[in-house]
């Protein structure tokens, strides 16, 4: 997950990436930084398939109150980030 966050995805791996990343972020053991890692990861592949956008803020709303701060923090920024995202294609739509 670490090296997911920093480099460019392919676009015929997105997909799958985003399964892992999604089972990690679903397993109540994984260790934190795994999940911390694994949301960067998703907020990158936000951009590839923006109608994973509403899965994953539930995901991660449902999750904040119970998970550590370091989750919180990341959590946080895909959540404005996906705010974002919501905001440019309302605009995109009316021009």
């Amino acid at each position: 997950m670490r090296i997911w966050q920093l480099v460019k995805i392919p676009d015929d791996r997105v997909c799958e990436i985003v399964d892992i990343t999604l089972k990690y972020l679903n397993e109540a053991s994984e260790d934190i930084a795994v999940k911390a890692f694994s949301i960067t990861v998703l907020q990158h592949c936000l951009q590839h398939i923006p109608e994973l956008q509403e899965e994953i803020v539930f995901i991660l709303e449902k999750d904040m109150p119970h998970e550590s701060p370091a989750y919180v923090h990341r959590a946080k920024k895909l959540l404005k980030f996906a705010e974002k995202l919501n905001r440019d294609r309302q605009i995109g739509r009316k021009n």
